[in-house]
Formats: C-alpha cells, sequence, structure tokens
C-alpha cells in the first residue's frame, strides 16, 4: 500500500508539464535560436521549478519558509509605508 501512495505522488507531481516550444525561424542562426530558447525557459518559470524540487522539503519547513518570507515582506512594507 505504500508504494501506491509513492506512485500516485509521482503520477501527480508528473502531470505538472512545463513545455516550452520553439520553432527556428527562416535564415535564422542556431546561435539566435539557442538564446530566445534560453529566455523562453527561464521566463517560464522551468528552471526556478527544478531548483525547487532537487531536495525534498517538509511540508512544516516550507510552512516555516513562507512565513518568515510574509514577515520580512510585512516589516519592509512598515518601513516604507
Amino acid at each position: 500500500m505504500l508504494e501506491t501512495r509513492e506512485l500516485g505522488k509521482q503520477l501527480k507531481i508528473a502531470e505538472e508539464e512545463f513545455v516550452v516550444k520553439l520553432r527556428v525561424r527562416d535564415k535564422e542562426s542556431i546561435q539566435d535560436a539557442v538564446r530566445r530558447f534560453r529566455k523562453l525557459v527561464e521566463h517560464s518559470g522551468v528552471k526556478k521549478e527544478m531548483r525547487r524540487r532537487e531536495y525534498y522539503e517538509k511540508p512544516s519547513d516550507a510552512a516555516r519558509r513562507a512565513r518568515r518570507r510574509a514577515e520580512r515582506r510585512a516589516k519592509m512594507n512598515r518601513t516604507m509605508g
């Protein structure tokens, strides 16, 4: 039964697809196409998501990180305004 739960998590993660498509334009060099591809990947958030999922983060750690980020944001808003 434990294996089924883990498989379900893997399938749920696999459902989130990041698809970046690029068509090389007529008379466009490969270097220019690669540059455009890098920009598309950067703007789509694929790299950020990969870094976030590189290591497992416990839900309590994720909540703590989010809470601290919110506290910093609130502190900045108090000092600025």
